[in-house]
């Protein structure tokens, strides 16, 4: 890959790679690991993308795996839900509630719900992604929906 064109494609998603990424781990330190591991496979690809949106899929379908990895990794501690970084990134309390219930989300959920409303994916891109089905995909939504409605009860948002 050209230097000039990783640098431009590394610019473009590493802030959506750092959020999936902390969608996945929920910890900045693991975050940076596997968003930078994602960001080095693409230096060192030696393939040729078809288009920024072919190479936006390739680079999150490598930080899903590296999340993968950090998790089942041996040395990986107890990771603390309420990571002091979260807060910050939010503009309203409505936005850190709505935010915390999503994370309170198994993973599978929490996944497909970012991809899904965050990132703009249908259900077919995010079976890909994800290495399942499309039906999964939206029995996953549906799921998430009905657990954040029960979460998220008796809050009022603007």
């Amino acid at each position: 890959m050209q230097e000039e064109e990783f640098i431009r494609l590394g610019s473009l998603y590493k802030d959506s790679l750092y959020r999936l990424c902390y969608t996945y781990l929920k910890k900045s330190a693991d975050c940076d690991d596997a968003v930078q591991t994602a960001l080095l496979k693409l230096y060192l690809c030696k393939k040729t993308f078809q288009s920024d949106e072919h190479a936006k899929n390739w680079l999150y379908k490598v930080a899903v795996n590296e999340c993968k990895k950090i998790v089942s990794s041996p040395h990986r501690k107890n990771i603390d839900l309420e990571d002091a970084d979260l807060k910050t990134e939010f503009k309203s309390d409505d936005s850190f509630e709505i935010i915390s219930a999503v994370n309170s989300l198994d993973i599978k959920y929490r996944m497909t719900v970012y991809l899904h409303y965050y990132e703009g994916y249908t259900a077919v891109e995010i079976a890909r992604l994800m290495k399942t089905t499309p039906s999964t995909v939206r029995t996953r939504l549906l799921r998430a929906r009905e657990q954040l409605k029960e979460k998220l009860k008796g809050y009022e948002f603007d």
